[in-house]
Parts: C-alpha cells; structure tokens; sequence
C-alpha cells in the first residue's frame, strides 16, 4: 500500500505545480486551540507577464521568468472541525531573466523578508473523499538590481549604442490564491489534489543613467507585472512522523513547476 501511495503522487507530481507556498492538508487533524509549528523551503518558479505595458513601453509582451527560494516557519492553530488557520514568516530571494528591458540583463535580488497567512477547512467527510476549500495570501519584499550596458538611445533603424547603467526595483509584490482540495487517506497518510487560482501584482520600476551622467528619458515609466497564468492544478501528501510530527511534499503547476516541503510538530 506504501508503494502505492508514492506511486499515485509521483504521477500527481508529473502533471501538476505556482507562485506562492505551502498548503498542507485540507483536512487538518489539530484539535480546536491545538498548535503546529513547521519549517520549510519552497522552489517557486513562475511566469509573469507586463501585458498591455509591454506594448507602451515598447518592449516584448513575452512573460517574464521568475525564480524564488523561500525559507521560511509557521506557526499553525486548529480552529475545529477540521478547519485551521496559519502564519507564516520568512525570506525569498527574486531572479528575473530578462528583467532589465533595456540592457537585456537578468536580475538578480537578495533576499528579502516575506510573509503569509491562510485558512481552510472541510466542507464534506465522506467515508474515503474529504472536500475542503482554502485561501492564501503572500506578500513580498522589495527586490533592487543594477546592470552595466549598452543602450539604444534613438528609434530609427540606425542604432546609437551608448553606454549606460540601468537600475531596476521590484515593489509590493503579492499573491492571492484559492483552491479546493480533495483529499484521500491511505495507512495514515493524507493525498490531496485539486484545483487552484492565482492573482498578483508587482510594482516595477527603471531607470537608465547614462555615460553623460544624463537620464534615458524612455526609461523611467513605472509598470505592473501580474501572473501570466491564473488558473492551475496542485497535489501533495501528508505523512505522519510519529505521534505528534507531520511531513508535507507538495507540488503546483500555475506556470511553473513548484515543489515545496515542511516539517512540523504539534503542541
């Protein structure tokens, strides 16, 4: 049967993954006031898109490739019937290939403080297939970069390369996710799956400074990054570590493929 368990998520694994974080079972086995306090990593890629900017600023409406690292710990309280609510504190980091428009470069933030919160809880128990909704919201830190390059400053066919430095910050970004889980048991281990929706924003902004120590005019115009794709798919499993310990794998497919694992115990 423990073959089978594995068997069933790697081929979840295989056709799921999203911007944002750890779910953790849809139904929670903490006991109305019970505590879990858990850490964890999160590999986050993803797909951001400039959308109508791109076209005003002149430059490809492809997405952007985002990568993050989370770290991060939570702590968890159950609030009854299955139902719990959770907080959670960390660090990411922030690569963007591509990000800097005009000198073509990648960006590459350090880490920076960020946090989240969510609830879920059943809706329906049946004798197998448990049913239970979520949400979730993350907010990011502001991310800062800089790249030495060359700048096309004219418009015409004839390119006039100049050098220049381009700065780039990334500010108030945030996620907002729902889902809904089903879950199945299987020897004490939990396997949840379901649908999910994504919304965000990052604030963006850029500046070229140039060899004359002048600005690029072009270049300071603020824009707005959202999640190219909104609609998308996860799947995870819950193992039980003795009595009181719990280990979550997790994966979500939202334009890219993430994985995420924690560790936790009860109080």
């Amino acid at each position: 049967m423990k073959k089978m368990i594995c068997a069933i998520f790697l081929c979840l694994l295989g056709a799921t993954v999203c911007w944002g974080a750890n779910y953790g079972a849809a139904d929670s086995d903490l006991g109305a006031g019970d505590i879990l306090l858990s850490t964890g990593y999160i590999h986050l890629p993803s797909e951001w898109s400039a959308g109508d900017y791109a076209t005003l600023l002149g430059f490809s409406d492809a997405p952007f490739e985002v990568l993050q690292s989370q770290y991060y710990v939570q702590a968890g309280v159950g609030l009854g019937g299955g139902w719990q609510a959770y907080l959670r504190g960390g660090v990411a980091d922030l690569e963007v290939e591509g990000g800097m428009v005009f000198t073509s470069s990648d960006v590459q933030g350090d880490l920076g403080p960020t946090v989240a919160g969510g609830f879920g809880g059943p809706v329906y128990r049946g004798k197998t297939l448990t049913v239970a909704p979520f949400v979730q919201g993350t907010y990011f830190s502001s991310y800062e970069d800089f790249a030495v390059g060359q700048v096309d400053v004219t418009p015409s066919a004839a390119k006039t390369l100049v050098d220049a430095v381009e700065r780039i910050s990334y500010k108030d970004g945030w996620t907002v996710e729902g889902g809904l889980a089903f879950e199945l048991r299987m020897e004490g281990a939990q396997l949840y799956f379901g649908p999910l929706l994504l919304g965000g924003e990052m604030s963006v902004e850029e500046v070229v400074d140039l060899a004359d120590n002048t600005v690029y005019s072009d270049s300071y115009v603020p824009y707005v990054l959202e999640p190219a794709t909104n609609v998308g798919a996860f799947a995870g499993i819950r193992w039980p570590l003795g009595e009181k310990g719990v280990l979550d794998l997790e994966s979500r497919m939202v334009g890219g493929f993430t994985v995420g694992l924690s560790l936790g115990t009860t109080f």
